[in-house]
C-alpha cells in the first residue's frame, strides 16, 4: 500500500493519517496521526507507532519543505502506539512535545507503559491480567515496543485554543490524562482511544488503569457535544451527527451489556478473571484475550467500588469474585 492511500483531508487545515491495520500482538501497530496546519507551525496530534514512523516523516518533510514551520506534537495519551515517533520528531524537526499533566510521565517514558503506575490500579495479580509473569511482559515490551530513549522535555498542555482553533477536552476513562481536541466551529473532535470503530465501537477500556465509570461519563458528555466529525485513535473517522450518535450509543450499550453479563455470571458461582474472560468471549470485549481481560477488569473494579461484589484470594492465589 502506498502512503497516499492512508492520507485524507478533513478540512483545509486538518489532515488525517489513518494507520494501516496490524495484528493486535504486533509491535508494529500504530495509532492514527492528525496534522493541524497553522500559519507558523504544524501540530501533530499523536506521533503514531513504529509502523507509521517513516510515512509521518515523509509527510512532514513535504510540509516543512514547502513552507518552513515549527513542529509540535500534542498527545491524547501516553500509549506506545501513539507516542513512538516522538524521539525522531525531536531529533529531525526540534519538535516540542506536549501532553496533559497526568499523561506526561507516560509520554516521557522509554517503555510503552509504566508498569508500576499501572499496577497501582490492578485488583488482580499481574499474571492473571496479562496471562504471563511480569518479568516476561517487561522484557518483551522493552525489546519490541519500547522507544529508543525517554523524552525529558514534555510540556503540559494548557487550557485555551491552539492557533488552529482546537481546544483540549478532558476525555477520561481510557488512560490517565486521556484528552481530545475539539473545534466547535466545524464540529471536529479528535478523540484518541475513546472507542474503536474497528471492533464494533468497543469503548477503550484496554489498560489496567482504564476506568469504567469515567468512560461512561465521557461517552455521555461527547454525545451532548454533538460532534459532526469524530476522529479516533484507530480506524476510520465517523462523519455526521447521526452516525456519531449511533456509535456512541452502541458503545454505551456495550458497557451496560458487559456489566449485566458479569453480574449474571457471578450470580451462580464465584469466578476469577480467567473464568469470566472465557465466559464472556462472545461479547466481543477485545480482539484478544488480554484486551478482553482488561475490559472485564474495569467492570470488576467498578462493581467493587460500588460494593456490589466481593473479592477473596483463593488457595491458588487467584482473585475470586462473587456477588454480595
Amino acid at each position: 500500500m502506498t502512503f497516499s492511500e492512508h492520507l485524507s483531508e478533513v478540512s483545509d487545515d486538518v489532515l488525517l493519517y489513518t494507520a494501516p491495520r496490524a495484528r493486535v500482538a504486533s509491535w508494529r501497530r500504530s495509532g492514527n496521526v492528525v496534522f493541524l496546519l497553522g500559519e507558523e507551525r504544524v501540530t501533530l496530534v499523536d506521533s503514531g507507532g513504529n509502523a507509521a514512523k517513516q510515512q509521518i516523516l515523509q509527510l512532514l518533510d513535504r510540509i516543512v519543505k514547502e513552507s518552513p514551520q515549527a513542529v509540535r506534537c500534542v498527545h491524547t495519551h501516553g500509549h506506545i502506539d501513539h507516542i513512538a515517533g516522538d524521539p525522531t520528531l525531536v531529533d529531525r524537526f526540534q519538535a516540542e512535545v506536549w501532553a496533559s499533566r497526568e499523561a506526561i510521565p507516560y509520554v516521557e517514558a522509554q517503555a510503552p507503559i509504566l508498569i508500576e503506575r499501572e499496577q497501582s490500579h490492578m485488583i488482580v495479580s499481574f499474571r492473571e491480567l496479562f496471562s504471563a509473569p511480569e518479568f516476561f511482559v517487561k522484557g518483551i515490551m522493552r525489546l519490541t515496543m519500547g522507544r529508543s530513549r525517554a523524552i525529558d522535555s514534555v510540556q503540559e498542555i494548557q487550557e485555551g485554543p491552539m492557533e488552529t482553533g482546537f481546544h483540549p477536552l478532558d476525555l477520561p476513562g481510557h488512560h490517565p490524562g486521556h484528552i481530545g481536541f475539539l473545534r466547535r466551529e466545524d464540529g471536529v473532535l479528535i478523540a484518541g482511544d475513546l472507542l474503536d470503530p474497528r471492533h464494533r465501537m468497543k469503548p477503550g477500556l484496554t489498560a489496567p488503569s482504564s476506568d469504567f465509570n469515567s468512560m461512561r461519563e465521557t461517552l455521555e458528555a461527547v454525545l451532548k457535544v454533538s460532534p459532526r466529525f469524530l476522529i479516533m485513535g484507530h480506524g476510520n473517522p465517523l462523519i455526521g451527527e447521526e452516525a456519531i450518535g449511533r456509535a456512541i450509543e452502541q458503545s454505551l450499550e456495550i458497557l451496560d451489556r458487559a456489566e449485566r453479563r458479569v453480574i449474571d455470571c457471578l450470580e451462580s458461582v464465584p469466578m476469577c478473571l480467567e473464568e469470566l474472560s472465557s465466559e464472556l468471549q462472545r461479547l466481543g470485549l477485545g480482539p484478544g484475550d488480554v484486551f478482553r481481560r482488561m475490559f472485564i477488569h474495569s467492570v470488576l473494579k467498578h462493581l467493587l467500588a460500588e460494593n456490589r461484589i466481593s473479592k477473596k484470594v483463593t488457595e491458588k492465589s487467584k482473585a475470586e469474585f462473587s456477588l454480595r
